[in-house]
């Protein structure tokens, strides 16, 4: 039995990015931390997406989801699942969940039947817990191997985010306060997008020119969509927003960069993408997303809508970039 004194946190997802922030926080946090995933667990390597990742001692590792009794002592859940799964795995939870938990939204994205971000889907489902969005320009692999980062926890109410702020950061992992979570949001949502855009420029052999143009390109639609989901511009400045851009659309170890540098290279998916092509990174999934909102709001993003078109006909990337970069 845990000490009474003794703060929990639950994360739901035990892909690369979840098991990251569990290693971590089990290593170094107080907290009594506990990995759920849905999928089975196997012993031997219980992190598949981190391999030769051994589990902390203090790490509790489940399968399945949380039940009420699981939660009863509660402080914080991490939700790091993908966004397409978001509304599932909440409303899986005990409806009858404390309003006292805060819930940590770790997900990159929009919910395509509605255009919903994160925290709205939330709020949806448990509307009188306090809701936070975290994120930062971090890769999972780095965040478990205790290499330094930042990354930003984006909430509405001041006082509480400062407060989790200070409960969540670590010696190598620490945690920015910031009262921006649609514009973070929204960058969250675009800067995988523009990452399949940016690796496609360089991998079609255009040059680092043009990835710069098609990084401002991206920066000023990422601007407007913001506006129009009446957020405020100045949440770009963040390290979970720009700082997330700059990570995620200049290396190649972003899943939604590679994406794209294949596709610049081949003019084809690569072979383990079968036939489900929407869905194997979080940009291709969330790319015509960002086109129906910008339908909707009558506007123009020109970088946003290349992406769609790269996705749908990779053999017209070149074309379809120098297009964007002329006009």
């Amino acid at each position: 039995m845990r000490s009474k004194n003794t703060s929990s946190l639950h994360i739901i997802g035990a892909g690369a990015w979840g098991s990251a922030l569990a290693i971590a926080y089990s290593r170094f946090s107080t907290l009594n931390v506990i990995l759920w995933s849905r999928k089975e667990l196997n012993k031997n390597q219980p992190f598949p997406r981190l391999s030769n990742f051994v589990p902390p001692e203090k790490l509790h590792l489940r399968q399945g989801l949380p039940t009420e009794n699981d939660l009863s002592e509660t402080d914080i859940i991490f939700f790091a699942t993908p966004m397409w799964t978001l509304r599932q795995v909440s409303s899986s939870l005990p409806r009858s969940l404390s309003q006292k938990i805060s819930l940590v939204t770790c997900c990159k994205g929009l919910e395509k039947e509605t255009e919903l971000m994160p925290l709205e889907v939330l709020k949806e489902i448990f509307p009188l817990n306090p809701n936070f969005v975290l994120a930062g320009p971090n890769f999972a692999k780095e965040v478990a191997q205790d290499l330094p980062a930042v990354a930003t926890l984006s909430g509405e109410d001041e006082g509480k985010t400062q407060n989790l702020s200070d409960k969540l950061s670590l010696p190598t992992f620490f945690i920015s306060p910031d009262l921006h979570p649609i514009a973070i949001q929204i960058m969250g949502a675009a800067k995988n997008v523009a990452a399949i855009g940016v690796g496609a420029t360089i991998g079609v052999g255009l040059g680092e020119n043009a990835r710069a143009a098609f990084i401002t390109c991206f920066l000023q639609e990422i601007h407007l969509l913001i506006k129009k989901k009446s957020g405020d511009p100045k949440g770009i400045f963040t390290f979970g927003a720009i700082g997330d851009l700059f990570l995620t659309a200049t290396s190649s170890a972003s899943r939604n960069y590679a994406l794209g540098e294949y596709l610049g290279k081949h003019k084809t998916y690569p072979p383990h993408a079968g036939t489900d092509k929407v869905a194997i990174t979080e940009g291709a999934f969330t790319a015509p997303v960002l086109l129906e909102m910008a339908e909707r709001f009558k506007i123009d993003l020109p970088a946003i809508n290349a992406v769609n078109k790269i996705l749908r006909n990779p053999s017209e990337t070149e074309k379809t970039i120098r297009s964007l970069l002329s006009n």
